[in-house]
């Protein structure tokens, strides 16, 4: 694994453990601005099952490998936080949230 990689999975890992510290107000916040960065990854050339879209160049291609990791970052962050404080979350966040994980 590269150094991003690990250094991708320890800060989702950290930001899920530290989600059973905060307040109502900053976990919602943090949850809507997981979700939020999901769907602009998703936007720039990568689905929401970490598939690439067909790319023209070589250099699209390296962004939308770049576009694959950094959904499976936060898609493991956002399964990080909702399996330490998932009884916390709104319903609204967790109708959003589940249809990433199908």
């Amino acid at each position: 694994a590269s150094v991003s990689q690990v250094v991708r999975k320890r800060a989702g890992t950290t930001i899920g453990r530290l989600s059973t510290v905060l307040n109502d107000v900053l976990l919602h916040q943090l949850v809507d601005r997981l979700l939020s960065q999901i769907d602009l990854v998703s936007e720039k050339g990568v689905g929401k099952s970490g598939k690439r879209r067909a790319v023209a160049s070589s250099s699209a291609e390296k962004r939308g490998e770049e576009g694959t990791a950094d959904t499976r970052a936060l898609i493991r962050t956002m399964c990080t936080v909702s399996g330490e404080v998932g009884h916390r979350l709104t319903q609204e966040q967790i109708d959003l949230i589940i249809p990433i994980f199908l």
